[in-house]
């Protein structure tokens, strides 16, 4: 274990602001803090957590308490709104909270998506775009709601003028949305444009529930896994996302890259690219079992399974919580974040933390 943290930290050391780091969902938020500050010590800031690019700025306006929605707040909406999302695929209990308020509390359903979805069959209205076609849509609905920049025209100026019709109605609204929204420019900023012309901010139950791709996406993001933004989404030094380190990995402009329980060639866009990229570079995995990007690592490192870890995750709508272990580690396995922290101490940076506990309380320390 030694000779591996040694083998890492000069590896990031000699990379310099070459450095980078993709961290996946199975990442607890004291990991990804310590992948996050790792890479930043050796003087890069590009490190992402998730294939599609996003705005800190209008991340962290969508993380206020004022504008999210909650699970239980679904139970009391007069209308709800589900777009870019199929959540029987990625939040199954979400599926089973939307259907409960539309079979007892008569919730009007609304749903919009590149493809069918399994919430058709009860929604009031479902409306299909074209891959790629979704800020079209949110735009003429922000349009509709008398969004300010904004026009109700085009081609679903009849579907958004409905959907409109009824949010406007609902004295409760609540809107879920797919991360995926991110790779379609300008989708998100016309959803937070309708949120605010239904004045949803300004009272306590409706707002917006972004459903991730990956798990802990949320807590990975506000512990500053992100190009742009550190802990609690501060503005930090602008860095490559996801796409761009794969261009620099492509063309040897970057050098040193640690994947922490993240395999970009299955999960990301262009897996022959990130095959290539890989092959190339000086690559560090870590991860709980073989997969597309550890056949390409320089050096894998073995981590935890869900039942083995401790340490904390966030829940979609904001709520924080604690992961125990159940079982035991195997004999002479090492912790993800006790290893990780002992790479950020060769750098200058680590916490010499005892328990997760320690590293918790270094990176609320951070986060203002």
């Amino acid at each position: 274990w030694e000779e591996a943290v040694k083998r890492v930290a000069d590896g990031f050391r000699d990379a310099g602001e070459r450095a980078a780091a993709l961290v996946g969902g199975g990442t607890s938020n004291e990991e990804g803090w310590l992948v996050q500050r790792i890479v930043r010590a050796a003087g890069s800031s590009n490190v992402d957590c998730s294939p599609n690019a996003v705005d800190p700025g209008l991340l962290g306006e969508l993380a206020r308490s004022d504008h999210g929605a909650h699970l239980a707040d679904l139970d009391h909406a007069d209308a709800i709104l589900v777009v870019g999302v199929d959540p029987l695929h990625e939040m199954p209990i979400l599926d089973l909270r939307i259907r409960k308020a539309v079979r007892r509390s008569r919730a009007k359903l609304m749903v919009a998506s590149e493809r069918p979805t399994a919430l058709d069959g009860g929604a009031e209205e479902a409306i299909r775009y074209a891959p790629g076609e979704a800020a079209t849509f949110l735009q003429a609905l922000a349009g509709a709601l008398g969004a300010e920049g904004y026009d109700a025209d085009g081609p679903f100026k009849e579907e958004a003028a409905a959907v409109a019709q009824t949010l406007r109605e609902a004295p409760d609204q609540a809107i879920v949305w797919g991360e995926r929204l991110w790779r379609s420019a300008g989708a998100v900023q016309a959803l937070h444009a309708c949120m605010h012309s239904l004045d949803m901010h300004k009272r306590i139950g409706p707002g917006l529930l972004e459903v991730p791709e990956d798990s802990n996406t949320r807590g990975l993001r506000e512990v500053g896994c992100l190009p742009g933004a550190g802990p609690g989404l501060e503005p930090t030094d602008a860095g490559r996302g996801s796409a761009r380190i794969k261009e620099g990995l492509a063309a040897h402009e970057l050098g040193a890259t640690l994947l922490v329980n993240s395999d970009p060639v299955r999960t990301h866009p262009d897996s022959e690219g990130w095959r290539r990229a890989l092959s190339g570079s000086f690559v560090v995995a870590i991860a709980s079992f073989e997969d597309e990007s550890t056949k390409l690592a320089n050096l894998v490192i073995p981590a935890e399974t869900h039942a083995e870890k401790e340490g904390t995750v966030t829940h979609p709508e904001g709520r924080l919580q604690r992961v125990r272990r159940n079982v035991p580690l195997p004999e002479g396995m090492t912790a993800g974040w006790r290893f990780l922290d002992a790479v950020a101490t060769e750098l200058g940076v680590g916490v010499d933390a005892e328990a997760p506990a320690d590293v918790f309380a270094a990176l609320c320390a951070e986060v203002p």
